[in-house]
């Protein structure tokens, strides 16, 4: 039944809302185990009731962890299935607790969790020592997912047009913001998201660097100034030092002959800093650095020097401006102050050039050099992983921390962890991993090719374990998962608001409004609400108190402007 011309003409003038109110939208694609659901609000309504079902005649409830009833329609509900289609609803009851509206029934899909080169992964937790270990939940990057520390997978990345789709695409280094979104490398674009897939920023791609073709790799973050700094790559010829024979050299791949020298093809790495706008505002390149003399030291199986270098991670100590960049392919890392460019030391295995510095021997083929802020390095110690070096294999893998100004040489070691501290794996990974300094001083630990994620106390304690596994469609048995990274997460992060606003005195030389702002996300967020008029000028800027989950602000404000019943006003929000 149409409702009457005047009723219709009220609720849009006096009762209005500026969000799209059907969330999920009908027949969406979901990602999430826990998912946001909201539906229009119902004028008068004092309560309501969110209902899902598991069927579309709604014969089979799903027992709801989450919030059941609210004074606004927005909920949060957790613990889902992968793989199902849901059915929901919400209904709406007056004060007196009659039911006003029914709801109508909507649909939604979640997807089926795929991972890299495989169709199902798990992840089998040993250990779970609750309120000893940090809590929170888990970024595993190879499985694309964020795991609670029970090992259930609770999210997987969306698609992300014209780069992530729903097939088992690589993805690196997922990271949180502050703001609560999230950043990582997909398909080797840099991109930062929120939980819903919605993108906030991707990195200029292609992306070119005094001519040369530029790749992003291994690491990515957001600093807290907004910026973004991202391990680059482009590749160019160095020069061959040796005299070797001609059937060495025109045997191996990306040489270049000519009358004065040869040259070889490598792998160069540098650090890019990007703005908002996608602008390079700062770089370091470590052609400048890298001698000659140190990428013909070692050689392959061949004799011909491998030249390889291989940058894999970075980390920022923005409080002194310095940055370090950990070279894999040479056992070393090396501490840059950002204004000048210039290296100021360096740590790891000796070279003929006289770097590095410090530390010789103390770490080889290493992942991971967090600076931590007071004077150290945490570093993922792989202890040699390639054959064709002079290394070998290597030893026992372990985590180090590492003081950047020892006393004494022989200080420079702060503190070490095997991870031979069981008999469940032999402690060697021979590549990837990395390090998690939690706020209890615990260290989260990847093992990379170990497929092991656990955590440490500093007083060398595990309080939580696990595997991970995977498996392709159709096989029965489930094969080791090797991670590259992983990164801390306290909780998926849901931000949504729904607001109402009520005008008053039309006709009249002011206009009197009366507006509430309610905080259905699961963070808390203060808000900026501008007014704006039917030309679409700002004619008024106010700024709530900051509101937690569930909480709501009133407000009354005077317009000094006549509104005619024909003309519109609205809010636009955006939490800050």
């Amino acid at each position: 039944m149409k409702k009457p011309l005047l009723q219709l003409l009220l609720l849009i003038l006096f009762f209005s809302k500026t969000q799209a109110l059907i969330l999920p939208a009908e027949n969406a694609v979901v990602y999430s185990t826990s998912v946001y659901f909201e539906e229009s609000i119902v004028p008068k309504a004092s309560s309501y009731k969110l209902f899902i079902f598991e069927d579309s005649l709604l014969n089979v409830p799903v027992k709801l962890n989450g919030q059941k009833s609210c004074s606004w329609p927005a909920f949060i509900a957790g613990e889902l299935g992968w793989a199902k289609k849901y059915f929901w609803k919400i209904q709406a009851f007056a004060p007196d607790g009659k039911l006003m509206s029914d709801g109508k029934t909507h649909a939604f899909r979640i997807t089926a969790i795929k991972s890299v080169n495989f169709d199902e992964v798990k992840m089998r937790v040993n250990k779970n020592l609750t309120g000893r270990n940090s809590g929170g939940y888990i970024f595993v990057d190879n499985s694309r997912c964020l795991f609670n520390r029970e090992g259930k997978a609770v999210w997987t990345v969306p698609p992300v047009t014209g780069i992530v789709d729903e097939n088992a695409q690589q993805v690196r280094d997922f990271k949180m913001t502050k703001e609560g979104n999230i950043t990582f490398i997909a398909e080797r674009v840099p991109l930062e998201i929120d939980f819903d897939g919605r993108v906030i920023w991707k990195a200029p791609f292609p992306f070119y660097y005094k001519g040369d073709s530029v790749f992003y790799h291994h690491e990515f973050r957001k600093d807290n100034t907004g910026n973004y700094y991202v391990l680059g790559g482009r590749l160019l010829y160095r020069k061959l030092l040796l005299k070797l024979p001609d059937e060495v050299v025109k045997n191996e791949d990306m040489v270049k002959i000519t009358d004065s020298a040869v040259y070889r093809k490598t792998e160069v790495s540098m650090v890019l800093k990007f703005n908002k706008e996608g602008k390079l505002i700062w770089s370091w390149d470590s052609n400048d650095y890298i001698q000659d003399v140190d990428l013909n030291y070692k050689r392959n199986g061949e004799g011909f020097p491998n030249f390889n270098s291989h940058a894999n991670a970075f980390s920022i100590d923005e409080k002194t401006g310095i940055l370090y960049v950990g070279f894999r392919d040479l056992s070393r890392i090396v501490q840059v102050d950002m204004k000048t460019g210039k290296v100021l030391n360096s740590y790891g295995e000796k070279y003929p050039s006289g770097d590095a510095k410090m530390a010789n021997d103390l770490f080889r083929a290493q992942h991971d050099a967090g600076a931590t802020g007071r004077g150290t390095l945490l570093i993922f110690n792989n202890n040699g992983a390639r054959v064709n070096t002079r290394e070998g294999r290597g030893g026992i893998s372990s985590v180090i921390e590492m003081r950047l100004t020892p006393a004494k040489p022989g200080d420079i070691l702060l503190w070490q962890f095997n991870l031979d501290f069981d008999t469940l794996t032999r402690g060697k990974s021979l590549k990837a991993g990395n390090i998690n300094e939690m706020k209890n001083g615990n260290l989260l630990v990847c093992a990379g090719e170990l497929n092991r994620i656990f955590e440490v106390t500093r007083s060398k304690e595990i309080v939580w374990d696990a595997f991970m596994f995977s498996r392709g469609k159709g096989d029965t048995l489930w094969q080791k998962q090797p991670q590259y990274r992983i990164s801390y997460c306290e909780q998926p992060v849901f931000r949504h608001h729904l607001e109402t606003h009520e005008i008053s005195n039309r006709g009249g030389t002011e206009t009197k409004i009366d507006f509430k702002v309610y905080n259905s996300g699961n963070i808390p967020e203060t808000y900026i609400i501008n007014f704006i008029d039917t030309n679409g000028t700002v004619i008024k800027v106010l700024k709530t108190r900051r509101l937690n989950p569930k909480e709501s602000f009133s407000g009354k404000t005077v317009l000094l402007l006549s509104l005619k019943n024909s003309d519109s006003l609205r809010l636009n929000i955006r939490p800050i």
